[in-house]
């Protein structure tokens, strides 16, 4: 099994009953360019799905669905999901 997959699975079950299910992405990437560290952050907000749903993406994408849609990352293509 996929460490991904099993991670889902665990955090599914864990938020069984939850009503609170708000959740965030957050992406940092630091890029060192002639010496000097360059610092870049993404946030998107959301929650967690009570399901599985798509089949792109990758890690907890099949389960977070951003704020103001109703798809997960996993069923967005990939415009939609970078926008």
């Amino acid at each position: 099994m996929e460490a991904a997959e099993g991670n889902i699975r665990k955090l599914l079950q864990q938020m069984e009953r939850a009503d609170h299910r708000k959740a965030r992405f957050r992406t940092v990437i630091s890029l060192i360019l002639d010496g000097k560290e360059y610092r870049f952050e993404g946030i998107v907000d959301g929650h967690i799905a009570r399901e599985k749903k798509g089949t792109e993406g990758f890690g907890y994408d099949p389960v977070f669905v951003p704020d103001g849609h109703d798809r997960s990352f996993a069923q967005m293509d990939l415009d939609l999901k970078t926008a």
